[in-house]
């Protein structure tokens, strides 16, 4: 779940009034809202802002990032990693996080999934069994080698070195990759509830089909 970055000029008395919030499927009429739209929705609803903003259709992250520029736009929603050398030159600030507004328990999670088609895990479950393992490996080694990382996101994605420290204090992980079942209905409730899934679609499948433990217990 993303970070919702706003314009300095917007952000010195709070949340603007007028605030336009992109997301491509608000006003297409035939599809259905996108995560972006129910995580907006939800953070405005969360606040009591519903009739205060309107949500428009922008694009890509480069395209949201482009209409904040000029004004077109106030805010976007959006994970901080894309934007993070902007937001700490002040060009943007971050101003709303969907985390702070969940249970305690859903919190600060990284929400990476591994997922598979039905056929080709149960054809290929050793194979899958192996990923998932190497997987949870990396992620182990992640969290006990911040050195390493710090480094790699300096060279790799070109972080400045403040911003790299900014983001390593955010990476977290599960490292017994359990799904908790709970999560997975708390999920599916949310997606229902902002109309990104329908409830014909539940019929087709039943949460227990969603998930396995099969690799993790």
């Amino acid at each position: 779940m993303g970070e919702t970055p706003f314009s300095q000029r917007g952000a010195h008395d709070g949340l603007s009034r007028h605030c336009r919030f992109p997301d491509r499927a608000q006003g297409i009429p035939g599809r259905r809202p996108r995560s972006s739209f129910a995580i907006a929705s939800f953070i405005f609803k969360t606040l009591g802002m519903e009739k205060d903003v309107r949500l428009v259709s922008v694009g890509s992250p480069s395209s949201k990032l482009a209409a904040l520029k000029t004004g077109a736009i106030d805010a976007f929603v959006l994970t901080g990693n894309p934007v993070a050398n902007i937001a700490a030159s002040g060009e943007i600030r971050s101003v709303a996080s969907i985390n702070d507004l969940l249970p305690k328990k859903f919190r600060y999670i990284n929400s990476h999934m591994i997922s598979a088609r039905r056929d080709y895990l149960e054809k290929n479950s050793n194979t899958v069994g192996k990923t998932v393992k190497v997987i949870l490996q990396a992620a182990d080694f992640l969290t006990k080698n911040p050195s390493w990382v710090l480094a790699k996101l300096k060279s790799e994605w070109k972080y400045d070195r403040p911003v790299a420290k900014m983001l390593l204090g955010k990476l977290k992980y599960k490292l017994d990759g359990k799904i908790n079942p709970e999560g997975v209905k708390n999920a599916i409730g949310f997606l229902l509830e902002y109309k990104v899934l329908k409830e014909k679609d539940l019929l087709k499948i039943k949460i227990k089909d969603v998930y396995t433990t099969r690799f993790t217990g």
